[in-house]
Parts: C-alpha cells; structure tokens; sequence
C-alpha cells in the first residue's frame, strides 16, 4: 500500500481493509442535489409542465432544463434544494443563494427565457438569503418550494397553464419589502 507519510515502527496501515465502505459529504451531498432535481422536474410536470431538454447550457452557465407549459410558454429550469428538511436547506444558505443567484444573472444576460426557480426551501424573510433573493427580481421571473408553498405552486400552474401565459411575474411574497428589510440585529454566520 502507497502512503502520503511514512511512520517508522508502524506495521500496519491503520483503518486498512475497513468492512464497510463510505461516501464523502460532498459525495452525499451531490447525490441529494441530484435527487432533488428529478423531484423537481416533477413537480413542475404536476404544475402543468414538460421537460423539453435537461442539457441546456448558456456558455459555462448549465441548467436545469429547458421547461415548456401546457400554454405554450416556455422557461429556463434551475432547480435548488435538497429531499431533506433542515435549517439550512435549500436557498436557506448564504452561499448557496449567492451561487444559485450569480447562476441565474448570467443566464438572464444571455437568453430572452424567462428563469423559474424550484427549491425545497425558501430563505426566511430578511435574512441575508432572503434579502439577496429579493435582489434577483430582475433576474428571476418567480421562484417556488417544493416544501410548504402552496401560494408558489399556484403561481407556477398558473405560469404554465394560463393562456395567455402571464407576460410580467405574479405578485410573490419573495418580491416584497419584507424581504428586502434587514433585522435590527442581524448577526446571521457569514456563510449561513
């Protein structure tokens, strides 16, 4: 067995031949990302849509699919979240909103598409996630859970089924100032 470091007197590689096997965090992490897409594709089916492409790329910017509504209309896919519940899930995280966020700005700079969001959690109302979410407007045409929002999933059938397809965003809580309103005291953990 090759070794990073030699250890005079050590006979035998230490956790050798383990009987188990294991996965990294980020191993278990991409494989609940990927679950999580395919959740989400499919309740966008639910909400009245079909999956057009699920390899659709804006130069280094790759989606999640290309979505197409029973109304003919048509939707740039990002899919962010996770089958699990927790406090950071979903766009809860600072740094996942950020990612997801500079994903979706870029995309919007290179297509006339409309950009639909599907996440398993929301961000809190005026917490940094939410406030950066707020700031995404522009960017993003309406963003959803997966988790306990109802209100989302009818504005996405609506999206999708409505003939005509509603040209401008329905109104969402997400666009409003209780999103955009930072706390008194906002000691949120930099990467949360």
């Amino acid at each position: 067995m090759t070794r990073l470091f030699e250890v005079p007197g050590l006979a035998v590689e230490p956790y050798e031949d383990l009987p188990f096997t294991y996965a990294s965090f980020q191993a278990l992490a991409s494989a609940a990302g990927a679950d999580f897409k395919e959740m989400a594709r499919e309740w966008i089916v639910q909400a009245g849509g079909a999956l057009e492409t699920d390899k659709l790329r804006f130069d280094d910017y790759p989606t999640d699919g290309l979505v197409r509504g029973l109304n003919g209309a048509r939707f740039v896919l990002l899919a962010r979240g996770t089958p699990d519940d927790g406090e950071r899930a979903g766009l809860r995280r600072t740094d996942t909103m950020l990612k997801m966020g500079c994903r979706a700005m870029m995309i919007a700079r290179r297509t006339d598409l409309k950009i639909l969001v599907v996440t398993s959690h929301l961000p809190e109302p005026s917490s940094r996630a939410g406030r950066i979410l707020s700031d995404l407007h522009g960017d993003i045409f309406d963003v959803a859970a997966t988790v306990g929002d109802l209100a989302g999933f009818r504005r996405f059938h609506r999206h999708l089924t409505e003939t005509p397809a509603p040209d401008d965003p329905l109104p969402s809580v997400w666009r409003t100032e209780v999103f955009r309103q930072p706390e008194l005291f906002d000691e949120e953990p930099a990467d949360a």
